[in-house]
């Protein structure tokens, strides 16, 4: 029975091994790719965009893509917080409480957390993960996963002790989460919140992505990201990985599910 239970742990959770500890970060095993069509490869950017039915072309631009407002946060931030442990959707949280500090209200992150010269750092994302709101999956290095059910309940308790209720008020939380291991792309609200000029946490079981001006396709699985753009159905995201531009198109395909927090003004603004 022991055995059975292990080898079904395996099957369910394998994918999340495509982590690998690089320079501190758990991130994607570059240096040695795995062999399923799901890992990391490459491929002719041309050819994945004729699969995806978008017209290719050769160097996508910033000005390409439907754009919230104060996008610059985003190509710009380049200090964030480390992911940890598969902690992806606590670095998008945090990257994304940073926005809303810097755009809408400086009470959303307290003193402790403003540090002038990292931003978001690693004490804001200790502290979301103190919440203890996430998977810890078994026989794996991947200890503190994370879809947008764990991130709404984490921001939960971090506004009750972190934001004051005046300014909390100002702001809305919408939250869509799937099954875990079933296909659930809801793209038409994801691109609703962004014409709204609102950013959106997205949960990918799979993905692909290129860099801004590259001719080379990653694919991958299994992350979070904070998206701030998009053109059909491709989104322009922080990648939140230090190893990695900030600036990447995915394929959208495997989103299990999304979260945003917002300023409500731009909700109801018509």
């Amino acid at each position: 029975m022991k055995k059975i239970v292990i080898f079904i742990m395996l099957t369910l959770f394998i994918p999340l091994l495509h982590y690998a500890k690089i320079n501190g970060d758990y991130s994607l095993k570059a240096n040695k790719p795995p062999t399923s069509d799901t890992a990391f490869k490459y491929d002719s950017k041309d050819a994945f965009l004729s699969r995806l039915g978008i017209t290719p072309k050769d160097k996508y631009s910033l000005n390409d893509f439907n754009l919230i407002e104060d996008y610059e946060y985003f190509t710009n931030l380049n200090s964030y917080p480390d992911n940890l442990q598969g902690s992806c959707g606590f670095v998008s949280l945090s990257i994304l409480l940073g926005y809303l500090d810097d755009t809408l209200d400086d009470g959303i992150l307290g003193d402790e957390f403003n540090d002038p010269l990292y931003k978001t750092n690693n004490f804001l994302h200790d502290t979301l993960t103190s919440y203890q709101h996430y998977i810890d999956i078994p026989y794996t290095q991947i200890t503190m996963a994370s879809t947008a059910k764990h991130l709404e309940k984490t921001f939960f308790d971090y506004r009750q002790d972190y934001i004051d209720e005046s300014i909390y008020s100002r702001l809305f939380v919408s939250s869509h989460d799937g099954p875990l291991f079933k296909d659930n792309p809801d793209l038409d609200s994801i691109r609703y919140f962004l014409d709204k000029n609102i950013p959106v946490i997205i949960m990918m079981r799979k993905f692909s992505y290129f860099i801004l001006g590259s001719s080379k396709i990653y694919n991958s699985s299994w992350h979070e990201v904070v998206v701030y753009g998009y053109l059909d159905d491709m989104f322009l995201v922080h990648l939140g990985w230090k190893s990695h531009s900030q600036l990447a198109i995915i394929n959208t395909y495997n989103i299990q599910s999304f979260i945003t927090i917002g300023d409500v003004n731009k909700l109801l603004k018509k």
